[in-house]
């Protein structure tokens, strides 16, 4: 994994989920209709775990190739990175590609940001 897989792999989720996007569409539309049905949320919930677990291969192969900073937990990396992602959805579209270029430099920065 080399800084512009990185880059391409936090674009691929932000095109993903940008508020226009027909996967953000369909997770607003789902939080509505399955608000009372808990196989459909738990359904969601194990989805969403799954892609987590994708941001943790994604950022630990990062840190093995030195694109992110080595010492970080990959785990939580993953955790705010979904919920930036997930964040898009309700952003101006204007405004996805800033807080796309601040997660990336985020992930990359060479100062420890989490302690």
């Amino acid at each position: 994994m080399n800084a512009a897989g990185l880059a391409a792999a936090v674009e691929a989720m932000a095109a993903a989920y940008a508020p226009d996007a027909p996967l953000a569409l369909a997770l607003r539309a789902d939080a509505l209709r399955t608000a009372d049905d808990k196989t459909a949320r738990l359904a969601l919930g194990w989805a969403r775990e799954h892609v987590r677990l994708a941001l943790v291969e994604i950022l630990q192969r990062a840190s093995d190739a030195r694109v992110v900073p080595s010492g970080r937990d990959a785990e939580t990396l993953a955790w705010l990175w979904l919920a930036a992602c997930e964040a898009l959805a309700h952003e101006l579209p204007s405004a996805v590609a800033d807080r796309v270029h601040a997660l990336l430099t985020f992930l990359t920065e060479r100062e420890r940001v989490l302690e």
